[in-house]
C-alpha cells in the first residue's frame, strides 16, 4: 500500500494552516481608572459619529476611541442612574433611566433633551425598568418593562392610548385607557 499520496494529503491540508493566522480580536476593559464615572455599565451603544456611549449608575459617559467625557445632572439629564439606550434610525439615541424617566441624546456635541411626557411614565407602578422601546414616525412611544408585565403606550400628544401595566401585586390590569 502507497501511503505518499495519504501523505501529500495531509501535508497540504496542513502547510496552509501554518502561514494563515485568524485576525486578532482586541478586547479593552474599561474601568474609573480609565475614566469611566463607575464600575457598572448596563448598555453601550455607538452613535452615529462612532463615539461609544456608556450607561452607568453614575452617570453617562462618551467615548471617542481615546478619552471619556462623563455626563451628569449637572450637564442636563434628569438622572445620574442610566439604564438602557434605544437607538433611531434618524440617529437619535432615546435612554431610560432608574426613576423611569426617558431623554434623547441628539447631535455630534451631544444635547439631552428630556421627553415631555416623563410625568405620564410616572404613573407607572414601582418597580419598572425599561426592556423594550419603540419610538413611531409621529413620535408616538411604546414601552414594555422587564419586571412587569404589560406595556404602555402614549400617542405623541401625552395622551396614554394603551396601559397593560401589571399593578401593584399583580392584582389588576388596566385593560385600555
Amino acid at each position: 500500500m502507497d501511503l505518499k499520496p495519504f501523505f501529500l494529503a495531509v501535508f497540504a491540508l496542513i502547510l496552509p494552516c501554518v502561514f494563515l493566522n485568524a485576525q486578532d480580536l482586541n478586547y479593552y476593559h474599561y474601568t474609573v481608572d480609565d475614566g469611566l464615572p463607575s464600575s457598572q455599565v448596563d448598555d453601550i451603544v455607538q452613535d452615529n459619529y462612532g463615539n461609544l456611549w456608556f450607561s452607568t449608575d453614575h452617570g453617562l459617559s462618551r467615548y471617542n476611541g481615546y478619552e471619556f467625557k462623563n455626563y451628569t445632572i449637572a450637564d442636563g439629564l434628569p438622572s445620574n442612574s442610566i439604564f438602557k439606550f434605544f437607538k433611531q434610525p434618524n440617529g437619535e439615541i432615546w435612554a431610560t433611566t432608574f426613576s423611569k424617566k426617558v431623554f434623547i441624546i441628539q447631535g455630534k456635541n451631544p444635547v439631552f433633551k428630556p421627553y415631555p411626557y416623563n410625568g405620564v411614565l410616572a404613573s407607572v407602578p414601582d418597580p419598572c425598568i425599561t426592556i423594550c422601546m419603540h419610538v413611531t414616525k409621529n413620535n408616538s412611544l411604546l414601552m414594555s418593562f422587564v419586571n412587569r408585565p404589560g406595556y404602555i403606550h402614549i400617542d405623541e400628544k401625552g395622551k396614554i392610548i394603551s396601559n397593560t401595566v401589571e399593578h401593584s401585586f399583580g392584582l389588576n390590569r388596566t385593560a385600555v385607557v
